[in-house]
Formats: C-alpha cells, sequence, structure tokens
C-alpha cells in the first residue's frame, strides 16, 4: 500500500539547473503525523545532494484552511521566498500560495 510520496523535478532552462522543486508530497492521512514525511524528505534529500550540479530546493505551497505542508518545510530549512495572493481557485475558493527555498549544502 503506497502510504506516502514525494519527488523534485530539475527545474528546466540552462541558467536554473541549479534548482530542484520538490513535488508530489503526500502522505496518507491514517500515516500523517509519526514522521513519514520527514524520513521521505531526508532520503531524497540525500540523493539529491549526490547531484553535483544541485544547489538549492524550492517548493511549492497552497495555503489553505488545514494545510501544514509550511509549517514542516520550514521545520527542514527551508524559509519564506514570496508569496501570490488568489493563485488557486477550487470550488469558487481562492487561496494564496507560497515559494520556499533552502540550500543543498554537501
Amino acid at each position: 500500500k503506497l502510504i506516502g510520496m514525494l519527488g523534485a523535478t530539475e527545474v528546466f532552462g540552462k541558467h536554473m539547473r541549479h534548482q530542484v522543486e520538490i513535488c508530489h508530497a503526500f502522505v496518507d492521512e491514517a500515516f500523517r503525523g509519526h514522521g513519514v514525511m520527514k524520513r521521505l524528505f531526508l532520503a531524497l534529500k540525500e540523493r539529491l545532494q549526490r547531484v553535483e550540479h544541485l544547489e538549492q530546493m524550492i517548493v511549492w505551497v497552497t495555503l489553505h484552511e488545514t494545510q501544514t505542508s509550511k509549517d514542516l518545510f520550514e521545520k527542514l530549512g527551508f524559509t519564506l521566498a514570496g508569496k501570490l495572493t488568489k493563485t488557486v481557485k477550487y470550488h469558487g475558493h481562492y487561496y494564496d500560495c507560497c515559494w520556499l527555498e533552502a540550500p543543498l549544502n554537501k
């Protein structure tokens, strides 16, 4: 059974290859609060640090009432890089989003 997943995509463009975007963050509701996402992230970060040209991670978070991703990524060393208003429209409601960033120090 899939209980969680986390991915990373290299940012496209000749001058942006030093960045990777963290994506597809998900933990099954029954397994939340047990450190699954932290373990997934630490394993992913370890693999990303082996890629010579990567220097920075970025992540996009939708800010809704029950989101916990922003707090989690901040605990994992990410800092707020910027916020956009009314970025996502879901069932007639607008939600802000933010970018967070973190170095991939070796």
